[in-house]
């Protein structure tokens, strides 16, 4: 459902936060593969763009982490 998603969402953006960018990356992929399993009649939450844009954010991390001070915020060049 789509109350679940977004309680799915919120998990993997606390983790993302907290800087358990593995936990993270599990939620979102699991919420990846619930949004493309619609469960009810509703339309679903197009999740996909952010799920990836967050998921791509966890690989440069997990590549070169965050400096100790970051704050969540990403700046885009």
């Amino acid at each position: 459902t789509q109350r679940s998603q977004c309680q799915l969402l919120q998990q993997a953006l606390d983790a993302y936060f907290a800087r358990d960018f593995s936990a993270a990356q599990l939620q979102l992929q699991d919420l990846h593969l619930q949004i493309g399993q619609p469960q009810d009649s509703y339309p679903s939450l197009d999740l996909a763009p952010l799920i990836n844009l967050y998921l791509q954010r966890i690989s440069a991390f997990n590549h070169e982490p965050p400096h100790p001070d970051w704050d969540g915020s990403h700046l885009h060049s």
